[in-house]
């Protein structure tokens, strides 16, 4: 099932290794999910593979991707149950660790997570930009 890509281990493998500190909150054979230090919300969470297979979500075998989402809706059942949370929010983005991984944060109705004004974008932009991704089909 999963597939090793490096071979230096990242910040996170030595997290789920115990060879760094961290608040382990689950884990399975593959996976691992530890309390953020960077806590948007209380109890927000990242989900790692335990063995770095990149750092892009989108470039992960369709088997791996799929595990790690599924482990990652195991933990957000954990999160809203334990922590009582409306909804567990799910983001995935970022350069900054080169290991894929999932944010999960608990929160309410209406907690958001002050992102700020969305600008509405200009119909002639998004046409624009909706034509340039159809011709690259």
């Amino acid at each position: 099932m999963l597939k090793f890509k490096f071979m230096e281990k990242s910040i996170f493998e030595k997290i789920c290794d115990r060879e760094l500190p961290g608040q382990i909150i689950w884990e399975d054979e593959h996976f691992c999910a530890f309390l953020s230090i960077g806590q948007l919300k209380p109890g927000h969470t990242l989900v790692v593979p335990k063995k770095n297979l990149g750092d892009y979500i989108f470039e992960l075998s369709d088997d791996d991707y799929q595990a790690l989402l599924l482990a990652a809706k195991k933990v957000a059942a954990l999160l809203k149950k334990s922590l009582n949370a409306a909804r567990v929010l799910v983001l995935v983005e970022g350069f900054e660790v080169p290991h894929v991984h999932v944010h999960l944060i608990p929160a309410q109705i209406n907690d958001g997570l002050n992102k700020g004004p969305i600008p509405q974008a200009n119909p002639e932009e998004l046409a624009r930009i909706a034509e340039k991704i159809i011709k690259s089909k």
